[in-house]
């Protein structure tokens, strides 16, 4: 706070352009005005400290996303499709030796992808406080300048507490098929629906574009679209995969995860 004997407007609006909370003159100066000078004056420096705290703070939490999305989106899905490729080689490879190096290196592209998952996990710790449906209404609020349009989202009033780690994979899916959405459907409308089903958990996500093929072969026509990763979540949480094609036309994909009895043990 400045005080002082200089009454000019010019040099009060000045001291406070530069940092001062308030500008008294001796002139006007009692104590009534000095006590609610001073108590608005620390008022105000505690709202910007705290303005500032947060700004920081969403920029780090900007950062993670960011740094998370990259991860998942580009890194996972190249070490992926690499895997892939190499499996493709040494299921053609004539001598044993080449066939187990080959192994031995989609091995380690496993371990390393799961090993990233468990880094991206760590990295979405700070979105805890979000419960599921909160999650995954800011994920498909996220892929709405993608798709060009926002995806519906419908959740079920019965889903209970859904555990951390299942939290995950549910949000890992949900963000590939939205991105096959952009990358392959041509679709003007995505639903996401997310509810629970006895003992487990439900994610469905339809879209109106172009379509799949029923029964097995859609599982082969996008297979180099992250549709086994999808698969191998649902099978290690206990739940299921599959895509067909929507009711209306486009594709309906379901995903789901088995709940345990108590998620707090």
């Amino acid at each position: 706070m400045v005080l002082t004997g200089l009454d000019d407007p010019e040099v009060a609006v000045e001291a406070v352009e530069r940092g001062a909370q308030d500008y008294l003159t001796k002139q006007s100066m009692d104590t009534e005005l000095v006590t609610r000078a001073i108590r608005y004056a620390i008022t105000r420096h505690r709202s910007e400290t705290q303005l500032r705290s947060m700004h920081e703070q969403l920029d780090v939490m900007h950062d993670r996303e960011r740094i998370a999305r990259d991860l998942h989106d580009t890194v996972i899905q190249q070490l992926f499709a690499t895997g892939m490729s190499l499996q493709g080689l040494a299921s053609r490879a004539r001598e044993a030796e080449v066939r187990t190096r080959l192994g031995d290196a989609v091995d380690g592209i496993d371990i390393s992808i799961r090993q990233l998952r468990e880094a991206i996990f760590g990295i979405h710790q700070a979105q805890e406080d979000l419960s599921v449906v909160e999650q995954v209404a800011k994920l498909a609020d996220e892929k709405t300048d993608a798709l060009g349009f926002a995806p519906v989202l419908r959740a079920g009033t019965n889903l209970g507490p859904v555990p951390p780690e299942v939290q995950h994979d549910l949000l890992s899916t949900l963000g590939e098929a939205l991105s096959n959405v952009v990358k392959h459907a041509e679709a003007s409308a995505v639903e996401v629906t997310l509810r629970q089903i006895d003992d487990e958990v439900v994610l469905e996500v339809t879209d109106n574009g172009v379509g799949v093929r029923s029964g097995p072969e859609a599982r082969d026509e996008l297979s180099g679209h992250g549709l086994r990763n999808m698969a191998d979540r649902a099978e290690q949480r206990g739940g299921s995969f599959s895509v067909r094609p929507g009711p209306g036309g486009g594709t309906t994909l379901r995903w789901s995860a088995g709940l345990p009895a108590n998620p707090d043990t």
